[in-house]
Parts: C-alpha cells; structure tokens; sequence
C-alpha cells in the first residue's frame, strides 16, 4: 500500500468506554441553567479522516437538546457551538419506548478544558477492540489558522505513543498533540523533504513511517499521524491538510 501523504487511510488510537443512554421527549427543550459549575463554553469544526459512517450522528449544543452533525470527510465542517459538562459526547438516536421519545447511545467522547474557545475536532473511525460500541475517536486542536503561521509546517500526533523524528535532517520529537513548527526557511518550495519518524521498541528504534514531503508557498501545512491500520503493525499514517495563508 503506498503509505505516501496524498493518500490519506486514516486510524485512531482505542480508548475504551462504557455505552451510555440517553432518552429525551422529542423537540423537547429541557430548562438550562445560566452558569454551570464546570461547565464549558466553546466553538468547534469537525474533520472526519478514514473510512466509517459519519452520518446521522447527534451531539447536545445545550444540556436537553439534541442537534444532528453535517460531517463530511476530509473536509472541515461548519462551526457548531457546545456549552455543557467538560466530556462532549457524539450518540446515535433511536426510538425511545414512549412514543415520541428518543434514546441516545454514545459512540464517541471527548474531554474539553476551559478557556478553550475555537477547536478543529478529528474524528476516526474506532477499531473496536475488546467488544467496545465506541464508533470514533476524537482528538481536538486550535483552529489550524491560530495554531500554523504562513509558510510552516507543523505535526499533530494522534498515535498516542511519543515519536522522534527527522525533518531535512532536523531531529525533533513529537509528544501527543500539536507540535511546535517547522519553517521552511532554506527549503526549495516544490523539492521533496525528507521524513523519517521513529517509536521506541524496547532497546531499540522502530521506524513507523519513512515519506518525502513538501512545504507549500504562502500556506500553512499541518501533517496528521494516526496509529497503523493493523492492530500490532508498526506501520503508521499520515495525512497532510493545507490552509491558504
């Protein structure tokens, strides 16, 4: 399979969860406080990688009101907004036992943290591991236009496990989450670059993806990684997502 960035096959880290339900009379709006104790304020895009069923899928922009996600793959959705507990969950509905009723079973939760107020929220289809109904995974980050300046370069690890890299014959590491930068000062726009990325295996090093990239003139480029497709592989994926300046 050609493991080259153009190419984005994308896979996500488990993280195990109990099902929880939620039953709701229909377009019944239930009284919201007006200040919650931990409760956060935030705005959001989602942006599904991979291959799974993104669709028909809820979350609750207020506590009591279910509103149904336009999620589209490989592209940034329209800004939704979410003010409730810290866990946003994503559900499926179905009918509830009363007529005019819906139950609401999660399939995906992500924990947020106050004084975030614009994110870009990943989701990737679950591999499903030890008999989990969880569907997705969620990873958040700054709006790519706050997070990359112009004319750089940065990583998003999504594989949860810390890797070190090399990047035209700079050596960095990644740790879970956004990166610092990359400048493509000295760099031949258009001339492939180098990427190497390593995992430690025990005493040793384990390379996990060996690509060329390239900086794109006047953009802002953020490079994806997401775990092998393959339970125990040590093969991961990227993908690069490219924003005018």
């Amino acid at each position: 399979m050609d493991k080259r960035l153009s190419y984005p096959i994308i896979f996500f880290l488990f993280l195990g969860f109990g099902v929880q339900l939620y039953t709701y009379a229909q377009d019944q709006d239930l009284a919201v406080p007006a200040e919650e104790e931990g409760y956060v304020k935030v705005a959001f895009h989602l942006y599904a990688l991979g291959r799974a069923k993104f669709r028909d899928v809820y979350y609750f922009p207020t506590p009591g009101k279910a509103e149904k996600l336009k999620i589209r793959i490989s592209q940034q959705s329209e800004e939704y907004s979410y003010y409730g507990p810290k866990e946003m969950g994503l559900f499926r509905r179905y009918p509830g036992e009363v007529p005019g009723t819906y139950r609401y079973e999660k399939i995906a939760s992500l924990e947020l943290s106050k004084g975030e107020s614009s994110l870009l929220i990943f989701l990737t289809p679950s591999r499903g591991e030890d008999g989990s109904t969880k569907e997705f995974n969620m990873a958040a980050m700054p709006m790519i236009h706050d997070a990359v300046g112009p004319n750089r370069l940065a990583f998003f690890n999504g594989t949860g496990v810390r890797l070190m890299g090399v990047l035209n014959r700079e050596r960095f590491v990644l740790d879970k989450g956004l990166s610092k930068e990359f400048s493509s000062t000295g760099i031949d726009h258009g001339n492939d670059v180098l990427l190497g990325l390593m995992v430690q295996n025990q005493d040793s090093l384990k390379v996990v993806l060996n690509s060329n990239v390239q900086f794109s003139p006047n953009r802002r480029t953020l490079i994806v990684l997401m775990p092998p497709e393959e339970v125990g592989s040590f093969e991961i994926v990227a993908f690069r997502i490219i924003e005018g300046a």
